[in-house]
């Protein structure tokens, strides 16, 4: 199987770029030269690959629909996490249960860095990357996790209300409107 060509760069998807920048590689990267693309198939073009991300995506607990795998860096390369590794990066491929599906890893990552680069929002370090087949997927670097693999706490809607599964059902962290939102915040700030 031959990989993708890049043609543009998977960051700002400027054209005439093949690689990560030098800035990329030291903010997403840890300043390692790491390649565009997963050495992985995409998971529904191999049986196998897609076990192992059925797998994988047990061991990560980040709500939200869309699914979600751990990638951790080894070396030079991403790779998938094995049972009791924290891993520092999320993988988010095209979901399948959307229209337009091919551009939403491409819309994640545009709306983010319109957020840091026009509005100085500070967040998580992020690339695009790709899979053998040349389909994207969004990366982003967690900001949950220190340098020695430990994590910082965190806190969401659900920690500030008190709501758990076991209290507000499975639904707990969707549940809200945007009056209780609200309401949360500013008793947390005030």
């Amino acid at each position: 199987m031959s990989l993708p060509v890049i043609k543009n760069y998977p960051v700002t998807l400027a054209e005439g770029f093949n690689n990560y920048s030098p800035l990329c590689l030291r903010t997403v990267f840890n300043g390692r030269k790491v390649s565009p693309v997963l050495p992985y198939e995409l998971p529904q073009k191999s049986e196998t690959v897609a076990e192992l991300f059925m797998e994988n995506r047990k061991r990560i607990s980040i709500s939200g629909v869309q699914e979600k795998e751990s990638l951790m860096l080894e070396k030079n390369s991403l790779r998938l996490t094995h049972p009791g590794e924290q891993g520092t990066y999320i993988l988010k491929p095209i979901p399948r249960d959307v229209k337009k599906v091919d551009q939403v890893p491409a819309n994640e990552h545009l709306t983010v860095q319109i957020a840091r680069q026009v509005y100085s929002i500070n967040t998580a370090a992020n690339a695009l990357i790709f899979f053998q087949d040349g389909s994207p997927a969004y990366l982003p670097k967690r900001f949950d996790v220190k340098p020695d693999g430990t994590k910082w706490g965190v806190v969401d809607f659900a920690a500030l209300s008190g709501r758990t599964h076991q209290n507000a059902g499975p639904n707990f962290k969707y549940t809200y409107s945007y009056e209780e939102i609200g309401l949360l915040i500013r008793n947390a700030t005030t």
